[in-house]
């Protein structure tokens, strides 16, 4: 999800808006936290496995800014989200944030 944190306010509080209560939204997203720094673009390739197959592709973003597990969760909860799962992933993260 590259977007500056203005556009993450006003996406995370749309999800929160539209979910009904209980709703929940999944994010799965690079970290962008580790040793990119100073690297104006980065690209990551990803393959999902979903059953009886494999889905191959990349991801690319501009590193102009960073995007963490902890900061996504404060906007989220900034929304009126709660956060039900975190997980770090090798170089990515998933969280689960919960309209109550």
């Amino acid at each position: 999800m590259y977007m500056d944190d203005e556009t993450h306010r006003k996406v995370l509080g749309e999800a929160h808006r539209v979910l009904r209560r209980g709703g929940a939204l999944h994010v799965c997203d690079v970290a962008m936290d580790h040793d990119a720094a100073g690297k104006p673009f980065i690209l990551v390739s990803i393959e999902a496995r979903p059953p009886g197959e494999t889905i191959k592709a990349s991801y690319g973003h501009r590193q102009d800014k960073t995007l963490t597990i902890e900061s996504l969760s404060a906007l989220g909860e900034e929304a009126g989200f709660t956060v039900a799962e975190s997980r770090r992933l090798q170089d990515s993260f998933y969280l689960m944030l919960k309209k109550g």
